[in-house]
């Protein structure tokens, strides 16, 4: 009766009014059932009294499943259906429907009753005066479901992807970051992926350059997981991505930094782009980061430094400032544990780097032609050598040290100690840097079998350097260099307590004012006593 229905609506607005301040009160006393009930059987003006008392109890978790518990999930899905209420109808269950939505137990069932169809039609609202509000509440809900496991796969429909995309290109810049956002979460659970997220790079390259610094974040993450292929890397190089994640950057937050330096990884393993980075003066960006205190970041950093050094070493060594030289050492303990957001791809991308230089043939742009015509090298004997040089050469770098030395004696049957590899290391070391570039390698394998001469000469000389002689002359020579090298040693070790003495008085009178002053005094004093004028109140004669 129209009696009925006024108090009833009086009541319902009573709801909604105390709801606002004191929600439990309501719960308290089986309010929740009475809104439920209204919300089912009510007129539109009911169900929007209704729906707006849901939506303001709903910011509650524990109201939520007490919601569920009493049957709210279909009467607020019809409440949400444009074709059946109003909007104002519509945008209050929708703010209900949000929050139920966070709740990955309840997110499940509202899909098992039918909510995607009515977010589809919420999102693709075109008429209205709250068109906007009601598709970015549809677009909010659809976000929260893409978060559970069990319902990824059915939001990923026709209309869904469609109204994605329309709200990237148009919507609110809130919208259009949710968009990324479930972009993310969405990876991998529909078919079409590829060809969708293809069309998407102009827009997300537009939202790289706009928004808050984190929002720019959320773009650098979706391209490090979403765009794997060598010909997007490229694209996006080209279209200015470098710039745009130093500005992300320059924002000097530590939270900032990961998400750019594994998209600078991602980018690396793509053979022609490391060549890119170099000439957008990357170096520069790198050589800050190894001074920063979250370890994540500086072993990203260092990772890099490695990943470039691969393609031009003189000028990662150059440009390291000493401080920093050791960074390029061999690292028995590779960050693999990070990266967990990007899937775990920071060691793909590793392998891919070090795959891509081996197939540049990295080897033949170090030796030089005219080396090969002087060394006298056919195409076999060269492609041989390069063979088994980046065999041995796991760093790519192009050159080898001792312990890969001594893999190739293994190799060609050799049993050396240390000390006579250290003097086939310093016999063929053209540079004397303590490595063997390639052209050492192949000068070294050219003339190993007649390293000692022939006949008489090279009789005499395996007898005086290999053998028992040969032992017994490096151990002389060891025993004639130890005085020489522990004079070194002890001239280094005063030189350096020397140098931390210094710096603990500067630091002394840095931070301690009463030593600061003490000292001044000291040296007023000594200064005194060199220009000769006598100590305050020293030899003065008494009145």
């Amino acid at each position: 009766s129209p009696m009925h229905r006024s108090i009833c609506l009086q009541l319902s607005i009573c709801y909604r009014e105390i709801s606002r301040f004191y929600p439990y009160l309501i719960t308290d006393v089986g309010g929740l059932r009475h809104i439920v009930l209204v919300l089912r059987h009510g007129d539109i003006e009911l169900k929007t009294v209704a729906s707006t008392t849901l939506s303001s109890l709903s910011n509650d978790v524990e109201i939520c499943k007490q919601m569920f518990i009493n049957g709210a999930i279909k009467p607020l899905l019809n409440a949400c259906d444009i074709d059946k209420t109003n909007e104002a109808c519509v945008l209050a269950g929708l703010g209900c429907l949000v929050q139920l939505c966070r709740i990955p137990e309840i997110a499940v069932r509202i899909v098992q009753q039918g909510a995607i169809p009515v977010l589809e039609k919420g999102l693709h609202i075109s008429t209205g005066y709250s068109v906007k509000s009601i598709r970015e509440k549809s677009l909010y809900s659809l976000a929260w479901l893409s978060r559970v496991n069990e319902v990824k796969s059915k939001i990923c429909t026709l209309l869904v992807l469609k109204g994605m995309r329309r709200e990237l290109k148009s919507g609110t810049l809130p919208s259009r970051f949710t968009v990324i956002q479930m972009l993310l979460n969405l990876h991998g659970n529909y078919l079409a992926e590829d060809r969708y997220i293809a069309s998407l790079k102009e827009l997300i390259m537009d939202l790289l350059g706009i928004g808050p610094w984190h929002a720019r974040n959320l773009c650098i993450k979706a391209f490090c997981v979403l765009y794997r292929d060598n010909e997007s890397k490229l694209w996006f190089v080209e279209n200015g991505l470098v710039e745009k994640i130093y500005e992300v950057i320059e924002a000097k937050n530590q939270d900032l930094q990961e998400a750019p330096l594994v998209a600078f990884l991602s980018l690396c393993s793509y053979s022609p782009i490391p060549k890119l980075l170099l000439a957008k003066d990357i170096l520069t960006v790198l050589i800050r980061f190894l001074s920063s205190t979250n370890k994540i970041i500086k072993e990203l950093a260092i990772i890099l430094l490695k990943a470039f050094y691969l393609y031009n070493a003189k000028l990662i060594e150059d440009s390291l400032p000493l401080e920093y030289k050791n960074v390029l050492d061999v690292d028995e303990d590779l960050p693999m544990y990070y990266g967990s957001e990007y899937g775990g791809m920071v060691q793909e991308y590793l392998q891919k780097i070090v795959e891509n230089r081996r197939d540049d043939k990295y080897l033949l742009d170090i030796l030089k032609k005219k080396d090969i015509e002087s060394l006298q090298l056919t195409n076999e004997e060269l492609e041989s050598y390069q063979n088994t040089f980046m065999e041995i050469d796991l760093k790519c770098n192009g050159r080898l040290g001792l312990d890969e030395l001594k893999m190739i004696m293994v190799l060609l049957g050799e049993e050396m100690d240390k000390d006579e590899l250290q003097e086939v290391l310093e016999e063929y070391d053209s540079e004397k840097n303590g490595y063997l570039s390639f052209k050492d390698f192949v000068v070294m394998m050219k003339g190993w079998k007649t390293r000692f001469g022939t006949g008489v000469e090279r009789v005499y000389n395996v007898a005086t350097k290999r053998g028992a002689i040969g032992r017994a002359r490096r151990e002389f020579r060891k025993w004639n260099e130890r005085a020489a090298r522990e004079a070194e040693q002890i001239k280094e070790a005063k030189a350096n307590r020397l140098l931390e003495k210094q710096t603990i008085n500067e630091l002394t009178l840095q931070y301690r004012e009463h030593e600061r002053i003490k000292a001044a005094r000291e040296a007023e004093i000594e200064l005194r006593e060199q220009i000769g004028i006598p100590k305050r109140y020293e030899n003065i004669e008494p009145i």
